[in-house]
């Protein structure tokens, strides 16, 4: 009995109890901007798609939509498609402008910077001026305005990563890799662990790994380890598991190559990821964030 008043009066949503998204799902819920995959799943961890990220851009920020349109607004949208009404006054109000083909894509997964520049414009917010970013985001890409304000202003944080700069202690001599570190497993693509971090500055000392360690066996890892192999003409054998693997040939000429003595200097950076898709939850942040803003 109780239980069944609670779900019809208060918040439906059964999957969102222990999310770190909660409160801003619970506030746009109870606004009417947003609503759930079913009556009592608000699903906070799947893609949005450009059609639904347009509808809930014009809902938070106040915006009437007609409930039916006589003209297309793109190619691959319908007129009795019931996102239409919503992307046919984005369109008009210059919030979106599809693609160059003529197309909208309505059902094509959202990502990062896209749905950004939607909700901001969506909220007529000027991004004049403002010049903070990412590690992975470039000044004169279309998006970086966007990007720029909602930093400043903390309606995004990005994804912390920590970066190692190696520092060569002055004075210090050159030692085998043996003295520093030991590999006591092969090691190959896919693998993690602190192991594998110092493989990586390893060949980093030697010149051959260039971006940030991290502590998985990635494709940057496999191709420096390649280079390295070929530098030394060490040919795949049964004991060296081949091109790009740290079998046993290959790890006793690493453990025998001279290297600095160096420190690492630890800080955390951030990434946008600006081409990845956007979550439920994430949006449900972000909208809030800038509705605050206004």
């Amino acid at each position: 009995g109780s239980g069944i008043i609670f779900l019809l009066g208060g918040w439906p949503f059964l999957d969102i109890s222990k999310h770190w998204a909660k409160s801003y799902i619970e506030q746009l819920y109870a606004q009417k901007i947003v609503s759930g995959k079913t009556a009592t799943s608000f699903a906070p961890n799947d893609n949005l798609t450009r059609a639904e990220l347009t509808k809930i851009a014009l809902n938070s920020f106040g915006y009437t939509v007609s409930g039916s349109i006589t003209e297309k607004p793109f190619s691959d949208v319908e007129v009795d498609d019931w996102f239409a009404a919503y992307v046919s006054k984005a369109k008009a109000t210059g919030i979106l402008e599809g693609y160059t083909d003529g197309t909208f894509q309505p059902n094509q997964a959202i990502n990062r910077a896209e749905a950004l520049k939607i909700l901001i414009e969506a909220a007529a917010i000027d991004t004049t001026g403002y010049t903070a970013s990412f590690l992975d985001t470039e000044s004169d890409a279309w998006y970086a305005p966007y990007i720029a304000y909602s930093k400043s202003k903390g309606i995004v944080e990005g994804y912390a990563t920590e970066i190692y700069t190696a520092v060569e202690i002055e004075g210090a001599e050159l030692v085998p890799v043996s003295e520093i570190y030991s590999f006591n497993r092969y090691l190959y693509e896919g693998l993690s662990g602190e192991d594998v971090t110092n493989l990586q500055k390893v060949l980093n000392s030697l010149g051959f790994y260039q971006v940030d360690f991290t502590d998985e066996f990635d494709k940057n890892t496999t191709n420096a380890l390649i280079q390295y192999q070929l530098s030394k003409q060490l040919i795949w054998h049964e004991s060296n598991y081949g091109a790009g693997y740290l079998g046993q040939q290959t790890r006793s000429f690493l453990e025998a190559e001279l290297i600095p003595q160096v420190t690492y200097e630890k800080q955390t950076k951030y990434y946008f990821k600006p081409g990845q898709s956007i979550t439920r939850a994430e949006i449900a942040k972000i909208a809030v964030k800038i509705m605050e803003e206004q």
